[in-house]
């Protein structure tokens, strides 16, 4: 549990030194990558994530698949018996449909999205401080139960 541990502070170091300037360009490069990827294309309902703390800029994904006509899930963290769990919520309007939730993080107020079935969802888009080679995910340790 340590190497995890080092590995995530090691990580969160590097990602906290990049300059503004860096992370707008490193998120459109990868926002490139990943809509020209074929399971984008075919994809009608995408779940993304707000950005947070030097994350990979989500919004220009966001903008260009609302442009396309797609549907966009964000997560809203919420509890359930005493659970925090993550739901699926399409944005509706993106002026008003978004507030600062758990930890300081956009997520979707319930009056202006809609609640959608996991299972309608097509493509997901992960945050995560690091990842290995086979996709394994490193994130910032929270515990959260998943709508899955």
């Amino acid at each position: 549990m340590g190497d995890k541990r080092e590995l995530r502070k090691e990580a969160l170091n590097i990602r906290k030194e990049l300059s503004a300037m860096e992370v707008v360009q490193k998120s459109k490069l990868i926002t490139e990558k990943l809509i020209s990827f074929d399971g984008f294309h075919k994809s009608k309902c995408i779940m993304a994530y707000m950005d947070f703390k030097n994350e990979v800029m989500t919004g220009f994904l966001i903008d260009h698949c609302l442009n396309l006509g797609k549907t966009v899930v964000l997560p809203l963290i919420d509890s359930m018996d005493g659970v925090k769990k993550i739901f699926p919520y399409a944005l509706i309007d993106r002026e008003r449909g978004l507030k600062p939730g758990t930890y300081g993080i956009l997520e979707p107020v319930k009056e202006f999205s809609e609640r959608i079935d996991p299972k309608d969802i097509d493509l997901v888009v992960v945050p995560g401080v690091a990842f290995d080679v086979k996709g394994g995910r490193i994130g910032y340790g929270a515990a959260t139960t998943m709508f899955f």
